[in-house]
């Protein structure tokens, strides 16, 4: 998956999006904000891109 960091110095942007962090989907959409990085960034790259860390649960046969 892609991914540009863009910094914005500006601390009235960071007032306006009511968070230091953000992750914004290609379309635009603020799909996570937060005051400092997740504990497990993989997995919210994963909740976000719809994936899962979790294997299926298929039965075997």
């Amino acid at each position: 998956m892609p991914l540009k960091v863009v910094d914005l110095p500006s601390a009235a942007a960071a007032e306006r999006l009511r968070a230091a962090l953000i992750l914004v989907r290609p379309d635009q959409y603020i799909a996570w904000r937060g005051a400092e990085i997740p504990a497990d960034p993989a997995a919210l790259i994963d909740r976000v891109r719809g994936g899962s860390r979790v294997p299926s649960m298929q039965p075997a046969g």
